[in-house]
């Protein structure tokens, strides 16, 4: 855990200095420490980053932390671009890494009950409304459509609305693979054209 912890460190202090971010001189906690909380909370919290912010403070790794509502507004004022190539050098670790062995599959993120659905105010429309054969269930919200390593390390991802069928999701898709990788997936990704 420790030695994850260093390397979330590492690789997030020099990701703003290639990028050229900037943080002001006042900040309590720099950026590279905001996403290091983060990917902390992803790896070993389930995605709780209060759980993340304690540990990280308590443990001495980052002392000066902020409040929970401080670092909440920091988390959504990084820029999105720094998230985006935060993801991709982790995705090139994990590919070269791996074994050549990738999975792809979806799943949904529902955004409310479907009795919420006329109050809803985030998503709106009917390409938001979904299908889950394996539970017989629809929803309304989107579908993450994911490409991970045989391990589950996620090396490429798509988020699409809950109505957009695997296969039309599918052509979106870079499959920035290895050279030479296998790609598992469900029947639903049967593409014969």
């Amino acid at each position: 855990m420790q030695t994850e912890i260093i390397m979330f460190c590492v690789i997030c202090d020099n990701l703003p200095e290639s990028m050229n971010i900037r943080d002001d001189i006042q900040v309590w906690m720099n950026t590279a420490e905001v996403m290091t909380v983060v990917l902390t909370a992803a790896r070993f919290f389930c995605g709780n980053i209060r759980t993340s912010a304690c540990f990280l403070r308590e443990h001495g790794y980052i002392p000066d932390m902020l409040s929970e509502s401080r670092l909440n507004r920091r988390i959504h004022a990084t820029d999105e671009s720094a998230w985006e190539n935060l993801f991709l050098t982790f995705a090139d670790i994990f590919k070269a890494a791996g074994n050549g062995e990738h999975i792809i599959d979806s799943f949904p993120v529902p955004v409310c009950d479907n009795i919420r659905i006329p109050r809803a105010k985030i998503l709106r429309g009917k390409d938001w409304h979904g299908y889950m054969p394996s539970k017989r269930r629809y929803f309304y919200g989107t579908r993450v459509h994911m490409i991970t390593t045989a391990s589950g390390y996620p090396v490429e991802f798509v988020m699409a609305p809950g109505k957009d069928s695997d296969v039309a999701v599918l052509r979106q898709m870079r499959f920035d693979l290895p050279e030479g990788s296998v790609c598992h997936g469900d029947k639903i990704y049967n593409d014969y054209n």
